[in-house]
């Protein structure tokens, strides 16, 4: 069902330290929250996500 949310908009909230499982060593994450927009139904999603600043991988936060 992803193919259908646009992303509306993403502000930044912190950054934080922690484990990068795709770079498998401590880094820095800067966490957003991110609103999405379904393309048909017109509904919207928000979701927290980290991104790594050492490769970029984006993670979503439960």
């Amino acid at each position: 069902m992803t193919d259908n949310l646009e992303q509306v908009s993403r502000v930044y909230l912190v950054t934080v330290t922690g484990y990068c499982r795709s770079c498998r060593e401590t880094e820095l994450f800067d966490r957003f929250r991110v609103t999405k927009k379904h393309t048909i139904t017109g509904e919207t999603e928000v979701s927290t996500v980290a991104v790594c600043q050492g490769c970029e991988q984006e993670f979503e936060i439960a």
